[in-house]
């Protein structure tokens, strides 16, 4: 359910700048969720994932696997939560942006550090060293967008089911919503956020419209060469 409604909202998104059959690429796909779930919207959907364990449906291990059997270039690439996880996310932008056409456009939701600062402090599990290696604020990511070859189309607070479920970490920064590797834990301390996240909606709404978010969303434009 949650993960219906967090595609829905992506999809939401790029439908704003692109349309079937444009070819997308999300980059940092996981299993391919979305990939899938972009595709059955009628997108020429791709992923890649360094991490990914077995073969998923048009997904690859890496942006070199894929550049193999694709040249052409792209309407759009996502990183929906795959920024932060980048040893060197600068190079990997350049790499995306050489795949994008003229005005091609970058879709990014990622963690945002002046939030996580000012609410969350260093107990976010966010922070988590040799999981997420590099976070930045707003300003961060509009300097390294702007040198990687970008234009900030949009950059604003986050809204999404994944912000609103993330939100309790910000009220009790010690709470980490995967307290564990296994598949119950995770089960488990999403069901927790789900029930904290109703209890204290009302907070949330009032943060998001004082322009706050855990989250911070943006569109960005690929610079004319």
């Amino acid at each position: 359910m949650i993960n219906a409604l967090r595609y829905r909202a992506f999809y939401g998104s790029i439908s704003k700048f692109c349309s079937a059959p444009d070819t997308v690429l999300d980059f940092g796909c996981g299993h391919g969720e979305l990939v899938s779930y972009l595709r059955g919207k009628g997108f020429n959907a791709y992923g890649v994932d360094p991490l990914l364990g077995s073969s998923a449906d048009r997904c690859y291990a890496s942006l070199a696997d894929f550049i193999k059997e694709h040249d052409g270039p792209l309407k759009a690439v996502i990183l929906n939560f795959s920024l932060e996880h980048l040893q060197d996310p600068a190079a990997v932008l350049e790499q995306l942006r050489a795949l994008l056409a003229d005005h091609g456009h970058l879709f990014i939701r990622v963690p945002d550090l002046d939030y996580i600062e000012r609410r969350k402090r260093l107990a976010s599990f966010q922070l988590r060293p040799g999981e997420h290696r590099f976070m930045a604020g707003k300003a961060c990511l509009r300097s390294l967008l702007e040198k990687t070859g970008f234009e900030i189309v949009s950059m604003e607070p986050d809204a999404s089911p994944a912000a609103l479920i993330t939100y309790p970490c910000s009220l009790f920064p010690r709470l980490d919503p995967f307290p564990g590797t296994g598949e119950a834990a995770k089960t488990g301390g999403l069901c927790l956020l789900a029930m904290l996240s109703l209890l204290f909606l009302p907070f949330f709404i009032f943060e998001y419209a004082s322009g706050r978010s855990p989250i911070v969303r943006i569109v960005a434009r690929r610079r004319e060469s």
